[in-house]
Formats: structure tokens, C-alpha cells, sequence
């Protein structure tokens, strides 16, 4: 009898043993923070793939034991995530960006015209030093400039814990949203792999990083669409947009969707909504004397990093013809997604390739840019593109050096990596 008792249960034992050791583990990223320079890679990466080894496996002990159990998953997602708020942002210094750029806007400055190296290095006096990136302009759209601004208030010290409260509070509201999603489509078995994406929890904690935020505006637009909320979900593309221009990616192949649907009162609402927001936004930031365009493109051309396809390109063609070639695919990133919707007459795979295909093109590949996908994979699961975004924190590798020297020079391993995933 208890044998059999054991046998029956042994799924939730484990998971139970896997989830406990999960939350551990998370936190141990505080040690490996604090340890010399030019030590943190191997270990982050060590850590990160434990961390992913038990979410797979917690994925597959819950498929066994039911939904039961999807509440615990839900409670160790966030009980990781909320302890980590304290944690030194190693991987990324864009965190000072942000606030600095907040810092300018609460004290009159224009974030979109004027740079770090335009100020003496006391202007501000003990605020935070910008160090990369000095000779650009902000990068960032209006809309979370004003989080930026909002957080600066706060001064430097305080206002890093108020941007990663920020953070954290949206990251706890898209497990919410994705949860639903995946309830309705009884699906929730996969739930441990977005809530317990170690993808999702560093870059929530350790970077910081404000695709957080469009993740959770890009999962409520789907929401409401899925609702038949269309004018609401446009809006929220459209405030997505003015947080990172992906949110484009995300709204043509929902618009491709209601166009096949023959929807016409949703389909006008859905490119009011989204294009109206986008006008109105940029009008007031215009009208307050701000030039929003910042240095974007600039940024985007002057710069390169974890882009096979841009890598093995610049092999044999002039980077004039690999910027041709780079500006055509992310065309066909528009395009392909909303072909899939034709073929498929729905709109969930559509959206996965719309979050995934602009990075196979672009020149410039983070692993915090694939927040969004990370979220959204489990909507129209591919084990190929959830593998590749899992892969990317080996781009990482330039840590190391880079605390050690100061000079940015990422090795090509992890690029061969990535360029056999994706091909």
C-alpha cells in the first residue's frame, strides 16, 4: 500500500523537490554578483542553465500531475523574482541610462538632443555616470521616458529600486495574463516555462531592462484582442510602440487576422487605435519641445552585436551591402508573419515569428530583446525559437573581458552556436 502511495504521487514529489530547488538556486545569483572580475560568465551561465534544466523538468512533472499545481508555480515565479529586486545589475549598465535620462527631462534637458559626453563628468554631481554609449542620444521612445523621468525623482540611489519595483510589478501582471491565456486554451501544463524562464528572471532583475515592460503591454493587447477589445488592444500596441518600436512587429499580423476575418468596424478600430495613440503621443511630446528621434538609427548602424547572420555576412559582402540586405529582412519580417496568418487563418504563430524573425535580420541581438517572445512562445510553441532564445545569454561571454579591460570585444563562439539555431 504505501508503495503504491508513493508510485502515484512520485510526479509531485518531484515536483515539489524541483520547485523548492528552483527558488534556491535563483537567489544564488547573488553570490556569483559579488564574486572578482572575470569569474561572473561561466558562472551566470552555469546557474542560468541549472535554472532552466529544473524549469523543463518542472514543465513535465506538472504535465503529469495535473493543474493542480500551477498556484505553486505562480508563487515561486514570484517569490524568485521579488527576492532579486537587491541584486547589482552585472550584465548591463543600462539601468544608469535610463535614469540619466530621467535625470534630463526633470531638470529641463532634452534626452533626444543633448549626450552624456555633453556634460562635464560632476554636472549632476554624485548622480550616476553614463560610461557606454556617451557620443548617442537616447534611443528610447517617449512613453517610458516618462518611467525614466518618473524614477529619477527618487534621486540615483532610491530611484534604481523604484525602477525595479516597476519592473517587477509588471513582470508578476504578464504571468498573470499569460496564465489566463494558457487556461483558456488548457494548455496551462506549459505555464513553468514562461514563469520560471530564467531568460525571463534575469532579465527582470540582474539587467533591468525596460522590454519588461513592453512584454506586458504586448500579452494585455493580446488579451483584449482575444476579448474582441480591438480599439483597447490597439491602444495598448500603440503605447507598446512608444515604449520599443517592436510592438509594430506585433500589430501587422493582428491587423492581417481581422482583414481575413473581414472585420471591418474591428479592423478600423484596431488602426485608430494603434496609429491615433502613436500621433497623439509623439504631438504632445513635439508640442512640450522635445524632438523625439533621438539617435536610434544611428545607434543601430554604428553598432553590432549577437547577429550571426550579420557576422557570417560581413564575411564576404562591404557593410554598405550588409545594411541593403539587413534593412530587406526585417521587410520580410513584416511580411512573412502575415503570410503565415493567411495560410493559417489565425493569428498566434503569426505574432511568434513577429517577435522572433526581426532579430534573425538585425544587426544588433540582445538577449533582453526576446522578453516579448519569451512570454509569447508558449501561444504557438516552436521548440526551435524557444532553444535560440534560451541559448542567447552565451553572448554574455564579453562580460568578462570587458570588466577586466573596459573594452567591449565579444568572441565568435557563441555566435556559431546561435547560427547553427537558427538555421
Amino acid at each position: 500500500m504505501y508503495f503504491y502511495f508513493l508510485k502515484k504521487n512520485f510526479y509531485k514529489y518531484v515536483f515539489f523537490f524541483q520547485l523548492i530547488t528552483f527558488v534556491f538556486a535563483g537567489e544564488f545569483i547573488y553570490w556569483i554578483a559579488q564574486m572578482p572580475l572575470g569569474m561572473r560568465f561561466s558562472l551566470y551561465v552555469l546557474n542560468y542553465f541549472v535554472l532552466f534544466a529544473l524549469s523543463i523538468g518542472i514543465t513535465f512533472c506538472q504535465f503529469k500531475v495535473g493543474f493542480s499545481v500551477t498556484g505553486y508555480v505562480f508563487l515561486a515565479a514570484c517569490l524568485v523574482i521579488i527576492l532579486l529586486i537587491y541584486i547589482h545589475p552585472f550584465t548591463s549598465r543600462d539601468i544608469i541610462r535610463y535614469l540619466w535620462d530621467g535625470k534630463l527631462i526633470i531638470e529641463g534637458f532634452d534626452p533626444y538632443v543633448l549626450r552624456p559626453m555633453d556634460f562635464s563628468k560632476n554636472f549632476f554631481g554624485t548622480w550616476l555616470e553614463v560610461r557606454d554609449c556617451r557620443e548617442f542620444q537616447t534611443i528610447y521612445p517617449p512613453l517610458v521616458q516618462v518611467f525614466f523621468a518618473f524614477c529619477a525623482l527618487f534621486g540615483a540611489k532610491y530611484g534604481f529600486f523604484v525602477w525595479k519595483a516597476i519592473l517587477v510589478i509588471f513582470s508578476i501582471l504578464s504571468l498573470l495574463i499569460i496564465k489566463s491565456l494558457l487556461k483558456e486554451r488548457k494548455k496551462l501544463f506549459l505555464f513553468p516555462i514562461v514563469a520560471l524562464s530564467p531568460l525571463v528572471i534575469f532579465e527582470t532583475t540582474v539587467g533591468a531592462h525596460l522590454d519588461v515592460i513592453l512584454a506586458f503591454l504586448i500579452l494585455l493587447s493580446v488579451f483584449l484582442f482575444e476579448n474582441k477589445k480591438f480599439l483597447l488592444s490597439s491602444i495598448i500596441l500603440g503605447m507598446g510602440f512608444c515604449v520599443k518600436f517592436l510592438s509594430l512587429f506585433a500589430f501587422c499580423p493582428l491587423l492581417v487576422f481581422l482583414v481575413i476575418k473581414r472585420q471591418k468596424k474591428a479592423l478600423l478600430r484596431f488602426v485608430i487605435g494603434f496609429l491615433g495613440f502613436i500621433l497623439l503621443m509623439y504631438g504632445v511630446v513635439i508640442f512640450l519641445g522635445y524632438q523625439p528621434i533621438g539617435s536610434l538609427i544611428g545607434f543601430i548602424k554604428e553598432t553590432e552585436f549577437g547577429s550571426p547572420f550579420v557576422y557570417f555576412l560581413k564575411k564576404i559582402l562591404s557593410k554598405q551591402e550588409v545594411i541593403y540586405i539587413s534593412q530587406i529582412g526585417i521587410v520580410l519580417s513584416i511580411i512573412i508573419p502575415c503570410l503565415v496568418v493567411f495560410r493559417d487563418k489565425k493569428w498566434e504563430v503569426g505574432l511568434v515569428l513577429s517577435l522572433a524573425l526581426p532579430f534573425f535580420f538585425s544587426p544588433l541581438v540582445y538577449p533582453w530583446y526576446f522578453l516579448p517572445l519569451a512570454y509569447c512562445i508558449v501561444l504557438a510553441p516552436s521548440f526551435v525559437i524557444f532553444l535560440l532564445f534560451s541559448f542567447y545569454p552565451l553572448t554574455y561571454e564579453v562580460i568578462d573581458h570587458f570588466d577586466l579591460t573596459g573594452q567591449w570585444r565579444p568572441q565568435a563562439w557563441p555566435l556559431y552556436i546561435l547560427g547553427i539555431l537558427w538555421t
